[in-house]
């Protein structure tokens, strides 16, 4: 065809169009090769097979899923797309051309789209990288804000600790000072004591020179046993004397006294105010195993006696009383004083039962920090102890070991020396070991409800608050015993009463459920008042609800 041929055959044909299905739908090019899919419609054999190699079984047309992949040639499409092109072979070629540069535009359109996605992306990320760091930094800023408070209440103790040391060391010159008045004193009186029981001879009479009127008074009162003559008020070192002959007997020569006899003489220096006896006579009352019916008010006021006059272990001893709630309320602050007393003198289970109170935030602000360090300074000393056999020390090494606290955790360890105290009656012993048997730490004990039921038993008859509130735990859950509500009330009634408020709040709740108790919200409301009183979270917010209810 000529050149004014194709020009002609192009004008002639520019009114008419190629037929749309001659174009594949998924290239938009004349097909050189169609063929028939499933979904009855035309494609060029390339453009489907390549739809179908990279996983697409949807029809290009419709969107509906392909059941098979099978094409069948279109021979008739072939045929009129051939027609076409012989007659109008300017016009196809054109019209192709026109179709190629509209799919690469739209290709290349893609293309750009694409990319500013994953700019978009990119940037969406920076930012939310920065908002990252900008968090990181208030959150450092935060932590800097609380080291500065940290610092700040340091030195404010160590502010406390210096003029704790001042008064301290004022009060060991005092000690000092009396120490040597009584050793002054003490010597006197043995030498008159010597003078009247070692020195053979006839009676003489009152006016002798050798055996003066006040020695006649000793001998009738303090030697006879009748310890409230005025002999005795005038004079009250023979009584310590004597006080501390009974007691040395026994322990250093080794003799056998009557239990009895040994209670007379202590009470009997605990009368006349030897801080010595009044402690020994307040262990007696406290454990109730030497000779006396256990009697907390009679133990916490013999200790008292003995504190008041500077006695450490009695210091102590009156601290852990508080701790307990052994025959008084449960008062962690009164027994941080004490604590603070007896471990300033020295006693190094004070220390540690102080560590303890931060280590739990008891009538102190919760420092574990503080905790660790009290149980780094006296750990030797309480193993040392714990070594020679002293319950307290067994408890407190036991105590560092399960906790971690200024030794490595150990909860083999902690079972140990908890057993060694526990054999010795220490009731607070005696509830971690039913702890323990109740929750299997860490494979360093047998789950056994039974057995810890036995030991909360133990601590529980003791008076030992914690223990009682766990054995009605026990009772409530029927964890080990048959489940009784009315059991459970019971225990959870004692541990209540002495202050401990957990089992204030479980007493709540019975009341409140009416198990184990007749239903009565008044007496809910009292028992959740006082635990929420003691910081108990749970009780504080039952009451705040209840609160919320009646003003709504």
């Amino acid at each position: 065809m000529e050149e004014g041929e194709e020009e002609a055959a192009e004008d002639k044909l520019s009114d008419e169009n190629i037929p749309d299905e001659c174009f594949c739908p998924i290239t938009q090019e004349i097909m050189e090769d169609p063929v028939i899919a499933q979904d009855s419609h035309s494609y060029e054999r390339s453009a489907i097979q390549r739809w179908f190699d990279v996983g697409k079984r949807v029809s290009p047309m419709t969107g509906k899923r392909l059941l098979s992949t099978e094409l069948i040639a279109n021979y008739t499409m072939r045929s009129l797309i051939q027609d076409i092109k012989a007659q109008v072979p300017v016009l196809t070629r054109h019209k192709l051309d026109i179709r190629n540069i509209e799919a690469a535009i739209k290709l290349r359109e893609e293309e750009i789209e694409e990319k500013l996605i994953q700019k978009g992306h990119l940037v969406e990320k920076e930012s939310q990288e920065r908002l990252s760091l900008e968090e990181k930094l208030q959150q450092k800023e935060i932590e800097l804000q609380q080291h500065k408070r940290k610092l700040e209440e340091k030195t404010a103790q160590l502010h406390i600790m210096e003029k704790r040391i001042g008064l301290l060391k004022e009060q060991v010159n005092s000690f000092i000072e009396r120490d040597k008045q009584m050793r002054t004193t003490m010597q006197e009186c043995i030498l008159q004591m010597q003078q009247y029981m070692v020195q053979p001879g006839p009676p003489v009479s009152s006016s002798s020179s050798s055996v003066s009127a006040f020695q006649q008074k000793v001998k009738e009162g303090v030697l006879e046993g009748n310890h409230n003559n005025k002999a005795e008020q005038d004079y009250p070192a023979v009584s310590e004397q004597k006080l501390r002959y009974f007691l040395d007997s026994k322990r250093l020569k080794g003799k056998v006294l009557d239990e009895q006899e040994a209670i007379k003489h202590c009470k009997e220096g605990a009368t006349i105010g030897h801080m010595y006896a009044q402690y020994v006579l307040g262990n007696k009352y406290r454990s109730g195993r030497q000779g006396l019916k256990r009697n907390y008010a009679k133990a916490k006021r013999w200790y008292e006696k003995a504190a008041e006059q500077g006695y450490a272990e009695a210091q102590y001893k009156l601290g852990a009383m508080y701790d307990n709630g052994e025959g008084v309320t449960i008062d962690f602050i009164e027994a941080k004083k004490c604590y603070e007393k007896a471990a300033c003198q020295g006693v190094a289970v004070a220390q540690a039962r102080l560590a303890s109170l931060y280590y739990y935030g008891r009538g102190v602000q919760l420092n574990r920090a503080e905790a660790e360090r009290l149980c780094l300074q006296i750990r030797e000393k309480i193993a040392i102890d714990a070594q020679k056999g002293d319950a307290d020390c067994q408890l407190s090494l036991g105590w560092m070991y399960y906790h971690g606290c200024g030794i490595r955790r150990n909860y083999s360890r902690a079972m140990a020396w908890y057993l060694k105290s526990a054999n010795q009656g220490c009731a607070a012993a005696q509830n971690n070991l039913g702890v323990m048997y109740a929750y299997d730490w860490f494979g360093a004990i047998k789950k056994d409800y039974t057995k810890a039921r036995e030991w909360y038993q133990k601590a529980a008859e003791q008076g030992y608050a914690h223990a009682q509130s766990n054995l009605g735990g026990l009772y409530y859950s029927g964890q080990g015993v048959e489940k009784d509500d009315r059991k459970a009330c019971e225990w959870y009634q004692k541990a209540a009463e002495q202050g401990y408020a957990h089992a204030q709040y479980s007493l709540g709740i019975m009341y409140r459920n009416g198990f184990g108790v007749g239903k009565d919200n008044i007496k809910a409301i009292e028992w959740f008042r006082k635990a929420a009183e003691k910081g108990y979270e749970d009780a504080q917010i039952i009451l705040n609800s209840v609160v919320i209810h009646f003003s709504s």
